[in-house]
């Protein structure tokens, strides 16, 4: 094996293990039994539209037909500065039923400091609520593997109320949303991950590890995120929640992948002038 044959395997294997490294911003398995923070410093409290169609029972989290939970990230909000930035958000989402009814929505959103305080529980995401000026983006997965004509990823702004509503939503995703076929009762692993690209935001929605639909947002609501919402959208039935876990890249990985790809750029501009 040559000199330059190593050199691309070893950057090959450097930047797998760069882009894999990651740091845990907010972890919720609802072990603690309720919707607060708990013991646990990566845990947030869970506010609701409701508290007695929104609950945590048994380590896990259920909310009903039409209603919704809401957490801030523990710490600092999470801005993707460079390009290769990415928050993800994912979870264990289990339909108690299939429809093909609207679908189970995830979201990432910036809340621009303006905050529900604590124990203010139930919340309302309708005018005249805090939640009325948050910007961000919720991407929706349908239950039975139905084609539905509503659009993957909605992009919303903050600039007309309600929350989920009004005229400063646009839809970026295109076509239908992320369907794909779930089993009822059994768990499956859905992620919402944005990547700030050179042209805005790569919006991704991905089930079980495959990616069900990628598109870029050339006009990014923000960079900034520090709100999760989860909004049972008239599914019509339960959904029941759990291993909530919002990540990002550690920073030397960033700095790690941009120094390994100005040394195989420098590595082929050498060998092209040998040639």
């Amino acid at each position: 094996m040559n000199t330059h044959t190593n050199f691309l395997l070893a950057a090959t294997l450097l930047a797998a293990s760069a882009a894999s490294a990651q740091v845990v911003v907010l972890n919720d398995s609802f072990n603690d039994g309720g919707l607060t923070n708990g013991t646990d410093s990566l845990d947030t409290e869970w506010f609701r539209t409701n508290a007695s169609l929104v609950t945590v029972s048994g380590g896990e989290l259920t909310i009903a037909n039409g209603r919704a939970a809401m957490g801030y990230l523990p710490g600092t909000p999470v801005t993707l500065t460079n390009t290769g930035d990415y928050i993800s958000l994912s979870l264990d989402l289990t339909f108690t039923a299939l429809s093909s009814n609207i679908a189970f929505a995830i979201s990432l959103y910036d809340s621009g400091g303006t905050r529900y305080a604590t124990g203010t529980d139930p919340i309302s995401l309708g005018s005249g609520n805090a939640s009325d000026a948050y910007a961000g983006y919720y991407s929706r997965f349908s239950q039975d593997g139905a084609s539905v004509a509503r659009a993957a990823a909605t992009r919303e702004t903050g600039l007309s109320a309600p929350f989920f509503g009004g005229a400063d939503r646009t839809d970026v995703g295109g076509g239908t949303f992320g369907y794909t076929s779930f089993t009822v009762n059994t768990p499956s692993v859905v992620e919402l991950r944005l990547t700030r690209v050179a042209t805005g935001l790569q919006i991704e929605m991905i089930k079980d590890s495959v990616t069900l639909r990628s598109f870029t947002d050339t006009s990014p609501a923000s960079y900034t995120f520090d709100t999760v919402v989860l909004y049972n959208q008239n599914v019509g039935s339960n959904v029941v929640i759990d291993n909530i876990l919002v990540s990002v890249p550690e920073p030397s990985s960033v700095a790690l992948l941009g120094f390994l790809g100005a040394a195989v750029w420098m590595w082929k501009l050498r060998a092209n002038r040998r040639i």
